[in-house]
């Protein structure tokens, strides 16, 4: 194996057969003899960490959207359940009314019933809706967390590297969870500031 160092871009590992071929396999032209190929590793480094910048944007965007998601989805669930104090007051003194006054209880207690009934679908309706979307960020945990080993697997130094160019807005970052969202970032960054050393 021969190393390129590629100083100002990413360190690559290369196959011995590939040095002295001719052809500029490393950034920095070291696999082939001096002034054969010319350094483009500082231009290649600078596109790389424009993108990656570029990219450090879009997951912080993605990751204020998704806590403004859950603030708002905290702001409905503590209503609802405001909802459900009022409705139980207004059982217990509708049923206060009826033992004072004593009219037919049977009738009341038909649409006290009835409301009790409504606040429960609606709580169950919100516990149903609180799962789907457990089990949706789940799934989504499950997928970036695949991802993120195959792209650890790629970048842990096989045997031939073949360089990618990054290419923003290719994952789909509103459908991240929170957790994976502040992860990529700081992967992100790791990966910015190991390029400027």
């Amino acid at each position: 194996m021969f190393y390129c160092a590629n100083k100002g871009h990413e360190p690559a590992l290369i196959s011995s057969s590939f040095v002295d071929d001719g052809i500029c396999d490393c950034c920095d032209g070291s696999d082939e003899p001096f002034g054969t190929c010319r350094n483009m590793c500082i231009e290649k480094g600078e596109a790389k960490k424009a993108a990656l910048r570029q990219e450090i944007i879009e997951v912080e965007k993605a990751l204020a959207e998704k806590m403004y998601k859950i603030q708002e989805a905290r702001e409905t669930k503590a209503k609802r359940a405001e909802r459900i104090l009022v409705i139980d007051a207004e059982l217990a003194a509708q049923v206060l009314e009826l033992e004072e006054a004593e009219v037919d209880k049977e009738k009341v207690q038909a649409e006290v019933d009835e409301k009790r009934r409504v606040a429960e679908v609606e709580h169950e309706a919100a516990e149903k809706e609180a799962a789907i979307r457990e089990a949706e960020e789940a799934a989504a945990r499950q997928a970036e967390e695949e991802e993120t080993q195959r792209l650890a697997a790629e970048q842990g130094g096989a045997a031939e590297v073949q360089e990618e160019e990054c290419v923003p807005g290719t994952l789909k970052l509103p459908e991240l969870p929170v957790m994976k969202l502040q992860d990529l970032l700081t992967m992100k960054l790791m990966q910015l500031n190991m390029m400027d050393v």
